[in-house]
């Protein structure tokens, strides 16, 4: 955090992902130094409407383009609705799979195998937390557990399924930035090696991405007032700056090949700010893994929040109704290869901000410049310091914009789900101050 906050004070533009991966002084003065930053996307500026075939490495996207562009309502309405049959599910222990997992259990008769890492494997536990002992009771009788780790491309290899399966890949790292390829071999491996075994044994494979693909906009692209869609992969975003975005992104690339390749029965989805359940407003088990709430609780540490932010739009897709999404669109046609599941609906910052204060915690709004000197002069407090990084977009003045949710257009998703009988809950006031009240009971804000 501070050697990219002092280099960008000193004109030197480097990002966080630059000191991961030249992580002594010699190096990053390489980096700054040599004309290698100064080169650009080699596109032309193109309109809103047309998608780029070839990206900065060489990369010809041209056939995932043609293959994207089938996510339209005739697709929808023309195809035929799949089964979702037994269930394979991958990183079954983390906040959205342990709620995929229940959703299984209480609305369908499908017999879920759980493929978990040995050090995972608390049968129990997980589902005990969030639901009490109910569930925990189908072990051995619907819940199998298959012991292993999806990066080792052997997990599986023992594990032939006897009837129609159906792979549902919640598992991921969710860090932004590691050291080596921790992250890659997480969300990329591990993708290519369930792809392997659904082309092996017929099954189908739905993978929860991230609508976080959509990447940052530098030297124009994509351009001003450009929406992202679910027939888009590649728009000339930048990708390459956040380790956790990059990985997504060529998980992606990587199914979408061998949709194209071998017919591989695959679709992605790409969703939005995992958040409190709406029926009690319980939250993950590891609550500061999550970075919009970090979010929160670095203003609250702070003390501080600028105007502008104030009035920032906020996604919450609350688990529980997510988790019922990722089994409705797992049964949409074969050729619905792509969705945007986030929720259309929206709150503002200062609506958070408000309960935050009502649960009894002091955060001021101040100007843009009063709120960068608080966050420069907190930074220099140890104490302080790993809490308020997902401020940090406040110190860093390199010239990647972030895109957000607000940067896409997810009306082909939401009419789909309108369609299968879904409709996304409201996520105002009441909702906020009930998943507020869970945090501060848990000591997060402290």
């Amino acid at each position: 955090m501070k050697v990219v906050i002092a280099a960008n004070k000193q004109n030197y533009n480097i990002v966080y992902n630059d000191v991961f991966n030249n992580t002594t002084p010699h190096n990053l003065s390489k980096l700054v130094s040599s004309e290698s930053q100064k080169n650009v996307l080699n596109v032309k500026s193109k309109t809103p409407d047309q998608i780029l075939s070839t990206g900065a490495d060489g990369y010809d996207y041209s056939a995932i383009n043609e293959l994207l562009s089938k996510n339209a309502m005739k697709t929808f309405i023309s195809g035929e609705r799949q089964e979702l049959g037994n269930v394979l599910l991958a990183g079954a222990t983390g906040y959205l799979g342990v709620h995929v997992l229940k959703e299984l259990l209480t609305t369908t008769n499908a017999n879920v195998y759980r493929l978990v890492r040995a050090k995972e494997n608390s049968k129990k536990y997980t589902l005990n937390n969030y639901f009490g002992k109910n569930c925990a009771e189908l072990f051995d009788s619907r819940i199998f557990v298959i012991e292993g780790d999806a990066t080792d491309p052997n997990a599986l290899k023992n594990f032939e399924p006897n009837s129609q399966m159906t792979v549902i890949n919640c598992a991921a790292s969710v860090k932004h930035f590691a050291k080596n390829n921790e992250i890659e071999l997480t969300n990329v491996n591990s993708v290519k090696n369930l792809v392997s075994w659904c082309k092996k044994n017929s099954a189908r494979l739905v993978h929860i991405s991230t609508g976080s693909v959509i990447g940052g906009r530098k030297n124009n692209m994509p351009p001003i007032n450009f929406k992202f869609n679910e027939k888009m992969l590649f728009v000339g975003q930048e990708i390459d700056s956040n380790q956790y975005v990059h990985s997504k992104f060529i998980a992606e690339r990587v199914i979408y090949e061998e949709i194209i390749k071998t017919g591989l029965n695959a679709k992605v989805l790409r969703v939005g700010n995992l958040s409190p359940r709406t029926s009690d407003g319980k939250f993950q088990m590891n609550f500061r893994t999550n970075n919009i709430m970090n979010t929160f609780r670095a203003y609250k540490i702070l003390g501080k929040i600028s105007y502008e932010m104030l009035g920032q739009e906020i996604e919450f897709s609350p688990i529980d109704s997510l988790a019922k999404v990722v089994l409705t669109l797992a049964t949409t046609p074969k050729d619905c290869t792509c969705f945007m599941p986030v929720n259309p609906h929206r709150a503002l910052m200062q609506d958070v901000i408000d309960e935050i204060c009502h649960a009894g915690y002091k955060i001021n709004a101040v100007s843009q410049d009063e709120m960068i000197d608080a966050l420069q002069a907190a930074l220099a407090d140890e104490s302080k310091g790993n809490s308020l990084v997902p401020l940090l977009a406040y110190a860093n003045n390199n010239d990647i914009e972030p895109l957000g949710l607000d940067d896409a257009d997810v009306s082909y998703t939401l009419q789909v789900l309108y369609r299968l009988g879904f409709y996304w809950s409201e996520t105002g006031t009441a909702y906020i101050r009930k998943f507020v009240a869970n945090l501060k009971e848990l000591l997060f804000f402290e």
